[in-house]
């Protein structure tokens, strides 16, 4: 069985098409840092050869399941939406698309929250808006003498 990464899951499609090609290449230009290393993550393969072969999945499987996650580091579709979405393309139930989900999230995504980054699989947790700060405090300011005033202005 042949597995496919996001990378390269349509790359067949669209290569005799210049139009398609530069299409393709602007988005990759446009990804951030993160979203490219991951989209070229060499263990991708290995983990989506290794989540088809637990469930048995066929080539045609591998190729769409790619394909979502393509969509999701291009942000054609929502992470929040990744389990529908492959529940949907590869006609399989939420539950087996909730534990695949879990996998991707913990073996290609978690790496890159561990660097500080985001990332679109990761749990949607509310995150607090973050507070200005508070202006300082002029109680401890030093006594200013008034008449040490400049006139720039004539």
């Amino acid at each position: 069985m042949e597995i496919y990464s996001p990378y390269n899951v349509d790359m067949e499609k669209i290569s005799g098409d210049k139009k398609a090609l530069d299409s393709f290449a602007q988005n990759v230009e446009s990804l951030n840092d993160n979203q490219r290393k991951l989209l070229f993550s060499a263990d991708m393969p290995y983990i989506l050869q290794a989540i088809c072969l637990t469930y048995n999945f066929s080539e045609n499987h591998s190729a769409e399941l790619s394909r979502v996650i393509s969509d999701v580091i291009f942000g054609k579709i929502k992470g929040t939406d990744f389990v529908q979405e492959v529940a949907i393309r590869l006609k399989i139930d939420v539950t087996t698309s909730e534990m695949i989900k879990s996998e991707i999230r913990n073996k290609l995504f978690t790496p890159m929250l561990q660097k500080g980054q985001g990332s679109a699989l990761a749990p949607q947790a509310q995150r607090p808006m973050p507070q200005p700060p508070a202006p300082p405090s002029m109680k401890n300011a030093p006594p200013v003498n008034q008449s040490n005033v400049i006139d720039l202005i004539n």
